[in-house]
């Protein structure tokens, strides 16, 4: 479903020639906002776990700082390797705690009615002579 989402908004988005596919006609298009993927840990190991157990176990990645076997179990990661998501695009390495789904407090606490996740996501592609005029310098949460 969030695969069809994507696709939806950029056959709506037609800034430019209408008639040319959005991630096409630019030198560089960065896509970037609240693309609703989840973690999933079923992704990493194919074993089946109440939401109680995947939010602790979750968690407790978190506080090991496993950014590696979070990656592994990120919904959208799983989708874009295998090419239906967002084809082409580039998206920087995560090595910090899923911003998803945090109360609004100072620090990081997750609310448990939601597993903590990389909802919002940063990416970018690039004309293939312009790849290296691109380049991500930095990549975190905002405080």
């Amino acid at each position: 479903r969030r695969n069809e989402d994507l696709m939806s908004i950029i056959a709506g988005c037609r800034p430019g020639n209408p008639n040319i596919d959005l991630t096409s006609q630019f030198h560089h298009v960065i896509w970037m906002g609240d693309m609703n993927y989840r973690v999933d840990l079923k992704l990493r190991d194919g074993k089946t776990r109440t939401h109680e157990e995947m939010w602790r176990e979750v968690t407790s990645m978190v506080r090991a700082e496993d950014w590696t076997g979070l990656s592994k179990a990120d919904e959208f990661r799983a989708q874009h390797s295998t090419g239906r998501a967002l084809v082409g695009f580039t998206e920087g390495v995560y090595s910090f705690h899923p911003t998803f789904k945090v109360k609004r407090v100072v620090g990081t606490q997750y609310l448990t009615q939601r597993v903590p996740s990389y909802c919002d996501r940063i990416l970018w592609r690039s004309m293939p002579s312009l790849k290296d005029h691109i380049t991500q310098h930095e990549f975190g949460p905002l405080p």
